[in-house]
Formats: structure tokens, sequence, C-alpha cells
């Protein structure tokens, strides 16, 4: 009796880990698929997509991206000013969304030394 109450409580524990582990592991793909959303965004070079979605299918899931564009323009194109990225995965989805500042509020100043970046608000 004591060992058929033990093989059954260690059951339900191994049970349990493989579930918790399944759900951690579609989390983290779904979160892995909206940021490689995001970087095939960034390959188009943001001005280049047009606005409204363009969806990716994927063996592990999908991914979709919606681009808004604006009225600032970037090489005579209206630029893509916010990308929202959703990987989706059989057991959930993430979302990230990447917005792009007025051009005409923000600039980057090179300070000379060790390559440093400073964005400050002009």
């Amino acid at each position: 009796v004591v060992i058929s109450l033990a093989v059954g409580f260690m059951s339900n524990r191994v049970n349990d880990l493989l579930r918790n582990q399944g759900q951690m592991i579609a989390g983290k793909q779904s979160y892995w698929l909206a940021y490689s959303g995001i970087e095939v965004a960034a390959i188009n070079r943001f001005a280049g997509i047009t606005a409204g979605t363009n969806t990716y299918t994927l063996v592990g899931g999908d991914i979709s991206n919606v681009g808004t564009t604006s009225a600032d323009k970037f090489n005579g194109v209206n630029r893509t000013n916010i990308i929202t990225s959703t990987g989706t995965t059989g057991e959930g989805s993430k979302i990230l969304k990447w917005t792009l500042g007025s051009s005409t509020e923000y600039a980057l100043f090179f300070d000379g030394d060790d390559d440093i970046v400073n964005i400050d608000a002009i």
C-alpha cells in the first residue's frame, strides 16, 4: 500500500512538473516569435513596410506584424512609426510594440569621447 501511494504521488508530481515546463517553454517560444517579428520588420527597413498586417507562418507558430504609418517622410515614403508584433503558438501569445518617435523632437549627439551616444530632447 505504501509503495502504491508513493508511486501515485510521484507520478502526480512528474505530471505537474511537465505541465508547468510546457507552459513556460510555450511562453518563451511565443516571446521569441514576437521578437523575430520585430527583426523581420527591421530587415525591411521600417519605411518600406506597408501599413496593415503582415503574417508569417513558421513550424513552431505564427508571427503577425501590424505596421502603422505616419505623415513623416523617409526617402519619399510615409514612414512606418509603430510596429506591433505578435508571436503565437498553440499554447499562448506574446505582443511586442516598437515605436519610432518624431525625428523633429530628438537628435543624436556624439560627444567625441569613447563613442558615447547621448539622446536628448532638442
